[in-house]
């Protein structure tokens, strides 16, 4: 399984209760390219969940 990516915390996103998500995205000429996304704590565990598949 690959390696999950979840991302690193900056004070401020963590007090506001949102985690810095890095994730990867196959490109379709099969590079891989990284998006950064900001969710809140509660959208983390569907989104991470959605990742798993």
């Amino acid at each position: 399984m690959a390696k999950k990516t979840v991302a690193t915390f900056r004070s401020g996103d963590k007090k506001a209760g949102l985690t810095r998500v890095i994730y990867p995205v196959k490109q379709p000429d099969g590079r891989l390219r990284f998006h950064k996304k900001l969710i809140s704590s509660d959208q983390l565990q569907s989104f991470l969940s959605q990742r798993q598949k």
